[in-house]
């Protein structure tokens, strides 16, 4: 009975045995107490060497509390637990910045935003971070250095420091363009020349800048739409391509006219029917022969006058045949053969009422009379 009392008590000594403060087991099966390590500490009565935590250090053996651990300076980092010296903190990488203590991780180490570099290890400040210069941009975070930051391309340029993003890069306007990669200004884009447009933002190449296309033409630079290719008017035609100019426009020979705009070649210039004729260039219409006069083929560029003592009833009449003797429904007189035709330039006649065209014809008639 005895010796089963004495077995109990020994059992409780060892369970309660534990070591002084700075010491501790060196393995969980070897019961000896010795001293704690440097990046260790022990506490009173515990037996385990407690190890300073990431980020932190101490070379301090037998040490009896955490305060001995210290925490790595700003601009490091350690990942290492129980570390025995400040040699376990590592700068934080190029890119990256720390300004707290303690860091545990290189990813804690705060990342340079896009549109900036840092070629600086151990940064402890944002202020490491060097923005790219305008005409580049960056999307990188953290990123290394300058290579990093990507000139804007042909066609677009930025003033600002710091982008971040191609879509920071300003395009050209439409209508210009430019070679030149990581411009500072938008005074690199040209303006198409006149005689073309182009409706494309941050074209790199004047091959964007689209010709006028043949009977058109544009005398302005840097146009952004076709409309601003204007149409030859009507009674001209035009066969150059990239026109800057109205006078490229030719005219239609007389005898022929042009009703439409825009035309490309004077193939699409009309020779007048029988019986009406053009006698000036760049006509829309042709007029129709008067009452006592005839044409006889396409293309005239007068009418022909019946001859003595005979008139036409109606207006347009294409043959002599059709110039019968003055008398009856004819109403001339007998051996009457003159027409007088006035024609005036720089008159919209047909702008006019019909009351004050009337009036002008009644007034070159008294005048000729």
């Amino acid at each position: 009975m005895a010796s089963k009392l004495l077995l109990v008590a020994a059992l409780a000594v060892v369970a309660s045995a534990s070591c002084p403060a700075g010491r501790g087991y060196p393995a969980p099966d070897v019961r000896t107490c010795i001293t704690c390590g440097a990046g260790t500490w022990s506490d009173e009565g515990s037996t385990e060497c407690k190890r300073c935590p990431a980020g932190t250090w101490s070379s301090v053996t037998g040490s009896i509390a955490e305060s001995t651990c210290q925490q790595c300076p700003a601009g490091t980092w350690s990942s290492q637990e129980g570390a025995p010296g400040p040699a376990s903190c590592q700068p934080c990488p190029e890119g990256r910045w720390g300004a707290a203590p303690g860091l545990k991780s290189s990813l804690q180490c705060t990342a340079c935003p896009a549109g900036t570099f840092s070629e600086q290890r151990g940064a402890d400040s944002a202020s490491a971070c060097t923005p790219c210069t305008a005409g580049t941009w960056s999307q990188v975070l953290a990123a290394r250095s300058a290579e990093e930051c990507q000139a804007c391309p042909a066609g677009t340029w930025t003033d600002q420091e710091g982008t971040n993003s191609w879509s920071g890069c300003h395009r050209c306007p439409a209508g210009t363009w430019s070679l030149q990669s990581a411009a500072t200004s938008a005074a690199v884009c040209q303006a198409c020349p006149a005689g073309s447009w182009s409706p494309m933002s941050g074209a790199s190449s004047n091959a964007t800048c689209n010709l006028c296309a043949e009977g058109t033409w544009n005398d302005q630079v840097g146009a952004s739409s076709q409309s601003a290719c204007q149409r030859c008017p009507t009674g001209t035609w035009s066969d150059a391509r990239g026109a800057s100019t109205r006078g490229t426009c030719a005219l239609c020979a007389a005898g022929e006219y042009q009703p439409a705009t825009g035309q490309a070649t004077d193939d699409n210039c009309i020779k007048c029917a029988p019986g009406n004729y053009s006698a000036l260039v760049g006509a829309a219409t042709c007029s129709t022969c008067p009452r006592g006069s005839w044409a006889p083929g396409f293309g005239s560029t007068t009418c022909t006058v019946c001859a003595e003592g005979t008139w036409t009833w109606t207006a347009g009449s294409t043959a002599a045949s059709q110039c019968t003797p003055c008398g009856g429904r004819n109403f001339c007189r007998s051996g009457a053969s003159a027409r007088v035709s006035v024609e005036l330039h720089g008159l919209q006649f047909e702008a006019l009422t019909k009351q004050q065209q009337a009036e002008i014809e009644r007034a070159f008639a008294a005048d000729i009379a």
